[in-house]
Parts: C-alpha cells; structure tokens; sequence
C-alpha cells in the first residue's frame, strides 16, 4: 500500500502529461520480428504489444542488428561501444556469478569487479 509520503508531485504542470518512457527488451523484440516474419502485420503487432505501430516499424528496421545480438536474459540496450572482448567478459562473468551463487558463495562487488579485471588481463 502506497503512503502520501511515497507520492512525490512533478515540479512543473507540464511534467504532469509526460509518459515515462518504457524499454522493450531484447528478447520481446525477437518474438516481434519472429511473428511478423512468420506473417503478421505491424497494426496486429502492435496491438498486441500495446506499442505504437512506428515503434514496432523501428524494430523491425533493426531486424539484422537485433537478431545478431547473443545476449544474457533481460539485456535490454545493445552497446555499440563495447569491443568483442568485452562481450565475452560479460558472459564469463555472468556465468562465474550463477555458479557462485548456486554453491550458496557470498558475492560482493568488490569480488566481482576483480573476477572482471582478472578474466580481462588473461
């Protein structure tokens, strides 16, 4: 249950109208150029998915860029930045993360970050 305390009034009136902007991931994005390859139109898409239709357009104008990414679950932005290596890091150490936490280890950040820096010295 929310309390008066929690609900913050926007600072102008014309914060008030302004949607917060929601983020697709890239999974959700998949299963959208999936359907319409398999036939569906951008309109039934849309609908389905409770977007815009010019947003679905724009997912599936990125169709090559999206369908090439290896992600973990729940990546959501594809960094242009990030060499090769990086990627390979990431999935190390994602990895490394789900197995220490299945032996039941205690994981901080300060173990974690020298996990990174060790995995990207070798």
């Amino acid at each position: 249950m929310e309390s008066d305390c929690d609900v913050i009034a926007p600072k102008k009136a014309a914060e008030a109208g302004k949607q917060k902007r929601e983020v697709i991931c890239l999974e959700v994005k998949k299963k959208i150029i999936c359907k319409h390859e398999e036939g569906m139109h951008v309109t039934y898409l849309a609908r389905e998915y409770g977007r815009n239709a010019s947003t679905i357009a724009i997912i599936l104008k990125d169709k090559e860029k999206i369908m090439d990414c290896e992600t973990a679950k729940g990546v959501v932005i594809i960094s242009k930045n990030w060499p090769a290596i990086m990627v390979d890091v990431k999935k190390l150490l994602l990895l490394w993360i789900h197995e220490k936490e299945r032996a039941g280890d205690t994981m901080t950040e300060t173990v974690i970050c020298a996990k990174a820096k060790a995995d990207l010295t070798t």
